[in-house]
């Protein structure tokens, strides 16, 4: 079953639709940076694949920053014995990173190290091994003073000095204590590869959820050539500039104005198409009769609540600590038959851009902000140095954001501390473990808003 190139929202529907005439591809794959979208993608996609009554013996979860290549191959072509098939899925799978990400990911490994954060550090020094291909077993022991120095300048682009050596035998002591792997291993891939090639995963199935992938791997050829590629990208800053000149066009004409919060608002019901955005634009104008200026009611009113307003309103209760609203979202959201691992992964969203923003606030440019401003201050003096800046710290992932929504994470994380946020990814990532476990999910997220919503700094 040979991968067409689509959107990844496209991909999926006609995805969803072959999966129900039983026609199922043998690998899957879903990445991109619209983190919302990757994670609706997955949980609707493992949804198609295995009933509930099945999951018990018919999914096998994997963590990709913990399980080699090698360990996900013999999962994937060891038979279950209470299934006829069953489902491999490998979450923040590392086999296909880019090796240009290794300075990036070296760089932020020991950032969140000097902070304490030692999980945090350990989880992106695996990025880091894979990416540069380097092997953990050769790293142990001194080992890595022994990388030759246009390879070492190559991927960490920093001298061996004291507070490297200090990262450095303080993250392979962590992963040597923890049994923890690097997927560098190329037998294993090869492994991978194989077994896609020659069709020998049936009837089994596997499916790779990744944060960044290389085109150019083979691996990536192989599941592009015998699966399915899904990806999501990200809505570019020039689309959201169409879409503002579209909407002062409309409503100059009609001589309104709309408030940032009700223009993110309407984007994100409307998936920022613009058609429909235009569309909707125009409804609200007839709405709001002789009024100048359209609400974020307004917005509610006329386009309605959506799923992506129900799971934003959980991870805005847990930002804003109100633990009896973020449970009565929590239970909503599953009422309505969300599945538990999309609203985990949202949450898990939400603390990494709130520790991004809050790291942003610790910088150089971030200083500069103010808690006294008002979002148009901030878009006329702050907002332009954030983005004209060529800083690649954590924190300027928050670039992908819509200004409003930038505006409001910078907000929210002056109530926090880095390392308040730092002990809340690492509450997340125990979580995880647990669900993997395949324990009563409603509990483990019902516990996690609990903790989330009471902890404080070590």
């Amino acid at each position: 079953m040979a991968s067409k190139t689509e959107s990844g929202s496209g991909t999926l529907s006609r995805v969803l639709g072959e999966i129900k005439q039983n026609k199922i591809a043998p690998v899957y794959l879903i990445f991109g940076d619209e983190l919302y979208l990757v994670e609706s993608a997955v949980a609707k996609l493992l949804s198609a694949l295995v009933p509930e009554e099945k999951k018990k013996f018919g999914l096998e979860l994997l963590d990709g920053e913990t399980a080699d290549a090698g360990y996900i191959l013999e999962s994937l072509t060891t038979d279950s014995l209470f299934s006829e098939n069953k489902v491999v899925f490998v979450r923040h799978c590392r086999l296909l990173m880019p090796s240009a990400n290794a300075g990036k990911l070296a760089a932020r490994s020991l950032e969140y190290f000097a902070m304490g954060g030692i999980q945090e550090s350990v989880r992106i020094f695996l990025e880091f091994l894979s990416a540069s291909q380097w092997d953990l077993a050769e790293m142990k022991n001194g080992g890595w003073k022994k990388i030759p120095d246009d390879e070492w300048e190559k991927n960490i682009g920093r001298e061996r000095d004291e507070e490297i050596s200090r990262w450095m035998e303080g993250v392979i002591d962590y992963c040597v204590k923890n049994e923890m792997t690097a997927q560098a291993d190329r037998t294993g891939i090869e492994g991978i590869e194989k077994a896609i090639n020659e069709d020998r995963i049936k009837p089994n199935c596997l499916v790779m959820q990744a944060d960044t992938v290389d085109r150019r791997r083979t691996l990536f050829k192989s599941i592009s050539s015998r699966g399915e590629v899904l990806e999501f990208a990200q809505i570019k800053r020039g689309m959201q500039e169409v879409m503002s000149s579209q909407a002062n066009q409309i409503l100059g004409a009609a001589g309104k104005k709309i408030k940032p919060e009700a223009m993110l608002a309407l984007g994100n019901k409307t998936g920022f198409d613009l058609m429909t955005f235009a569309s909707e634009l125009e409804k609200l104008i007839s709405y709001t009769g002789k009024r100048t200026v359209i609400e974020a009611s307004d917005v509610e009113a006329v386009v309605g609540k959506t799923a992506v307003d129900s799971i934003f309103s959980l991870t805005n209760a847990v930002a804003e600590r109100n633990e009896r609203k973020a449970l009565r979202c929590l239970r909503e959201l599953l009422m309505s038959g969300e599945e538990p691992m999309y609203i985990f992964g949202m949450i898990a969203r939400e603390v990494r851009l709130l520790l991004m923003a809050r790291i942003f606030l610790s910088g150089e440019t971030g200083r500069k902000w103010n808690r006294n401003y008002g979002f148009e201050t901030f878009v006329s003096g702050l907002y332009p140095a954030i983005s004209g800046s060529k800083d690649e710290t954590p924190g300027m992932d928050l670039y992908r954001l819509h200004p409003y929504q930038m505006f409001l994470y910078l907000q929210r994380a002056e109530k926090f501390t880095v390392r308040e946020l730092i002990n809340e990814r690492e509450l997340l990532l125990n979580t995880d473990q647990r669900l993997k476990r395949h324990g009563d999910f409603r509990l483990i997220l019902e516990m996690l808003v609990i903790d989330l919503c009471r902890k404080k700094a070590a």
